[in-house]
């Protein structure tokens, strides 16, 4: 049996065939097989009575699952000082001056951020070899001298450090350690060229390696990095290395914006309820005077530091700028920059976006900027003369396009 016409409308219209009995090569049982096609019939638009087709079952109504989307607040909370009231009292008595309507990002120079943490003490020995330096071998050797439980009770925060192609990321790594952080420092490369080697290696190209990599630190730690601090835009130089311009443009992508996306989408997989706080340092990618840019196609991942908090709520995200010409300075000029990036790594600062320009720290503000006036001209219009003015699209011409004037005021 099949149906070939299905009534639509009032009209007859041409179908397919329904085949209402399954094939013998099919498996499905007979009485499925007339559900099915009497379904398909029911899309094509046939009025089918549903207490004929199955009269002597009991039907009941079955809540559908809602989407995921669905009964979830987006809108921004009130604080605490603020009412519904209160936005609709600001609404009513808004400025009547239109020249300070207007605002525009500044940036402002700021303190230098500090660290309440003390610094671990180093031994004798070692500051003989590194003058104010400590290296790892000096932390393992004070984590052996430290007590058992002092060492359950003070839990060291948890930060992972992903290298960079300027050659900061293992003096960075001293630095943090120097706060009493346990720093894991991944490198960049090929995986299979790693196979062999103790290092943790990720590969920015491809997304399932920060998975695979957040993955392996949080079932060995049994929890998820504190920090993550992404070193990989810190070199301003990116297209250099590529003569296309198209290479360039995607390989800077790879290391900025595809990069960050992989990893926020890496830590949310875990199924661990922890804050996560996302550091990038970019090199001389913010102007702060008029300085030049260096490759402003970077600026993408400044959109996904601002989206990404909002996808994954225990993400927050950070953005520090740095000029990468302060780093070839003299090896003490240096080696205090790096202390001093360590130093606002470790605090909690709250700005989003900021900026070191040597010593000097700047933060983005928003600030109000009053525009000028320009000025009116005024047009002189005799009492009794006629004015040409047009109606409509600029194409069009005027039907009644003269007017008489009353007055010089009309």
């Amino acid at each position: 049996m099949r149906w070939s016409d299905s009534k639509i409308g009032g009209d007859y219209e041409k179908k397919s065939a329904i085949f209402m009995l399954p094939a013998e090569a099919n498996e499905q049982s007979a009485y499925a097989s007339v559900l099915r096609a009497i379904g398909e019939l029911w899309c094509s638009g046939v009025n089918v009575d549903p207490a004929s087709v199955a009269p002597l079952h009991a039907r009941r109504r079955v809540c559908l699952p809602t989407y995921p989307f669905e009964r979830h607040i987006y809108y921004l909370p009130l604080k605490e000082h603020e009412t519904r009231a209160s936005y609709q009292e600001a609404g009513a008595e808004s400025n009547p001056d239109s020249g300070e309507w207007f605002y525009a990002p500044m940036w402002k120079q700021t303190a230098l951020p500090f660290l309440t943490t003390p610094l671990l003490e180093m031994s004798k020995a070692e500051t003989e070899h590194s003058g104010s330096m400590v290296g790892s071998a000096g932390l393992e050797e004070a984590e052996m001298h430290e007590q058992p439980e002092k060492k359950e009770m003070q839990e060291k925060p948890l930060y992972l450090l992903l290298s960079d192609n300027c050659g900061v990321s293992e003096t960075l790594k001293e630095e943090l350690e120097r706060f009493g952080n346990t720093v894991i420092l991944a490198h960049s490369g090929d995986l299979n060229d790693s196979m062999n080697d103790s290092r943790l290696v990720y590969n920015p190209a491809q997304s399932d390696s920060y998975e695979r990599l957040i993955g392996n630190i949080a079932a060995y730690h049994r929890r998820l990095p504190n920090k993550v601090i992404h070193l990989g835009n810190l070199d301003a130089d990116l297209s250099n290395n590529h003569s296309d311009r198209y290479q360039s443009y995607e390989n800077i992508q790879q290391q900025g914006l595809f990069s960050l996306v992989s990893l926020a989408q890496a830590i949310g997989l875990q199924h661990v309820f922890q804050d996560v706080e996302l550091i990038v340092l970019t090199g001389n990618l913010l102007q702060i005077a008029h300085e030049r840019v260096a490759n402003p196609e970077r600026a993408t991942l400044v959109g996904a530091l601002r989206v990404i908090p909002q996808e994954y709520a225990r993400i927050g995200t950070r953005l520090i700028d740095v000029d990468v010409a302060d780093f070839s300075e003299a090896v003490t000029f240096s080696r205090r920059y790096v202390q001093q990036l360590a130093i606002e790594i470790s605090s909690s600062s709250l700005e989003f976006l900021v900026a070191y320009r040597g010593f000097h720290r700047y933060v983005q503000t928003i600030e109000g900027v009053r525009l000028p006036l320009s000025e009116q001209q005024t047009i002189s219009i005799r009492d009794g003369g006629r004015v040409l003015h047009y109606r409509g699209r600029w194409r069009h011409w005027p039907v009644d396009g003269r007017s008489d004037c009353q007055s010089g005021e009309g």
